[in-house]
């Protein structure tokens, strides 16, 4: 499914047994919230476009476990496409 992002924004962060990790809450452009602990998702600019898949909704929302970046760049970032989870 493809996405527009309207913001990004780090929620929560922490460290296990995998290592370090981020909540991030990634916003479209029609105001549809996602939450994604996938790798590199806080360096997603607005603006960009997401293939994102792998996704889930329950009584905390909506959210997704991986993206590719179809137009834009993350910010210092190299591409991230298909990043796993490697969180809680």
């Amino acid at each position: 499914m493809e996405i527009k992002v309207k913001s990004v924004k780090v929620l929560k962060t922490g460290e296990n047994e995998f290592g370090e990790w981020k909540l991030v809450a990634v916003i479209t452009d029609e105001g549809v919230k996602y939450t994604t602990l996938a790798g590199g998702a806080d360096a997603i600019l607005p603006g960009a476009s997401l293939n994102i898949s792998n996704m889930d909704e329950d009584e905390r929302g909506k959210s997704f476990k991986k993206f590719e970046i179809v137009q834009g760049s993350p910010s210092g970032a190299s591409s991230p496409k298909d990043k796993a989870v490697a969180g809680p």
